[in-house]
C-alpha cells in the first residue's frame, strides 16, 4: 500500500539508515539540550512552544538519524509538541517515524485514523502497538488485512481486543503462523477461543491447550456407546493409516478432509485426541501411535506423552476438542 503521509520515509539505502559511528556533534548536542529543557516544562507557554518549534525546524535538517531517533524518543511522552517537528524527525529516520507513531502523545486521533486507513504498512503496524486505541482506529487497522499489522495488534498486550476484532484475528491466524504465535502469547483470549489455533501451536502450547480446555468441555460429554465394537474402531484407524479417512470420519462425525489433516499432522497430538475420541484402550492406543505412518511417537519421549493425552482425556471431551480445533 502506498504511503499517504505528510512526510517521506527515508529510503533503506540512505546513509542515515546505516550503522555509522559518528563523533558527538556540537549541533546534535545542542539539539538534545534544547529538547530536554523543553520537555522538562510542565506547561510551556504559547510563546515558548512557538520558539521551540521554530528552532527545531531550523536545526533538524542537519540532524543525523541517531540524533533524530533520540529526540523522537524524548519527545514522545510530551503532549506539547507541534506535529510539524515530528514530521521533520521522520524525514531523518525510519526508527523515529515508527517510534513516534507507536508512542507520541501529541498526535490527534483524526491523524492516526487517516494513517491507519491509508498509511505505509510499517507505520500502521507501529500505530497498532499504541494503547489505548479507539474502536475506529482498530477497525481501520484490521480492515487492511495485512499480516504485519495484524501481528502487531495481536502482540499489543496493553490493548484489550474487542470480541469482533479478536474473532477476525483468530480466523486469519489459522492460515498465518506469525499472527497465531502472537495470539497464543496473549492472556486475554480464552482457552476455548485459542483452540482454533491448536494446529499452529508447538508441543508445549498444544499440551497446555488440552489441559486448559478439557475441564471446560465436561458438559459436552457423550455416553460411551457400547454397541460400537472395538474391532470396527481399530479397522477405521487401519484404513486411515492407509490414506482412507472416510470410516474414521464417519465414526466420529467429522469431515473426512479434516480428519486427514489431523492424521497427517507430524506432531501427533491430534492423532492422540482421535484415539481418545474413538475410545481406544491402552494397548490399541500404543499400537496406533507407535506404528502410524507419520511416526510421531518414534521421537524420543513422544510415545509416553502422546499416550497420556490419549488415555487422560475422556472420549466426549476429546471429540469436543477436535470439533473446536477445527473452528466449529
Amino acid at each position: 500500500m502506498a504511503a499517504m503521509l505528510p512526510f517521506a520515509l527515508p529510503s533503506d539505502e540512505t546513509p542515515d539508515d546505516l550503522p555509522l559511528v559518528r563523533p558527538v556533534n556540537e549541533a546534535a548536542r545542542q539539539l538534545r539540550i534544547m529538547v530536554k529543557l523543553y520537555v522538562g516544562q510542565a506547561q510551556p507557554s504559547l510563546e515558548q512552544k512557538d520558539t521551540f518549534t521554530r528552532d527545531m525546524l531550523a536545526a533538524l535538517p542537519m540532524a543525523d538519524a541517531a540524533t533524530a531517533f533520540d529526540i523522537a524518543t524524548e519527545l514522545c511522552p510530551c503532549p506539547h509538541v507541534d506535529p510539524a517537528i515530528a514530521f521533520a524527525l521522520m524525514e531523518r529516520s525510519v526508527d523515529a517515524a515508527l517510534t513516534l507513531h507507536a508512542e507520541a502523545a501529541f498526535f490527534d486521533e483524526a491523524y492516526l485514523l487517516a494513517v491507519a486507513r491509508r498509511g505505509h504498512m510499517q507505520i500502521a503496524a507501529a500505530i497498532a502497538l499504541r494503547s489505548p486505541l479507539n474502536h475506529a482506529i482498530l477497525v481501520a487497522l484490521v480492515d487492511r488485512d495485512e499480516s504485519l499489522v495484524d501481528t502487531a495488534l495481536a502482540d499489543n498486550h496493553g490493548l484489550l481486543l474487542p470480541r469482533e476484532i479478536r474473532r477476525t484475528l483468530l480466523l486469519r491466524a489459522r492460515f498465518d503462523e506469525t499472527i497465531a504465535a502472537a495470539l497464543l502469547r496473549r492472556r486475554d483470549i480464552q482457552p476455548l477461543e485459542r483452540l482454533s489455533l491448536f494446529m499452529r501451536g508447538d508441543v508445549h502450547a498444544r499440551t497446555k491447550l488440552i489441559s486448559e480446555c478439557a475441564p471446560l468441555l465436561a458438559p459436552s460429554l457423550r455416553p460411551a456407546e457400547a454397541d460400537r465394537a472395538m474391532e470396527l474402531r481399530i479397522a477405521a484407524f487401519e484404513e486411515a493409516s492407509r490414506g482412507r479417512y472416510g470410516p474414521l470420519a464417519e465414526f466420529l462425525g467429522l469431515d473426512p478432509a479434516y480428519v486427514e489433516i489431523l492424521c497427517r499432522d507430524l506432531s501427533g497430538e491430534p492423532l492422540a485426541l482421535l484415539c481418545a475420541a474413538a475410545e481406544l484402550r491402552g494397548f490399541d492406543i500404543l499400537s496406533v501411535l507407535a506404528h502410524w505412518p507419520t511416526q510421531p511417537a518414534r521421537q524420543a519421549g513422544r510415545l509416553s506423552a502422546l499416550s497420556e493425552i490419549a488415555t487422560g482425556v475422556l472420549p466426549g471431551i476429546a471429540l469436543a476438542l477436535l470439533v473446536r480445533i477445527g473452528g466449529h
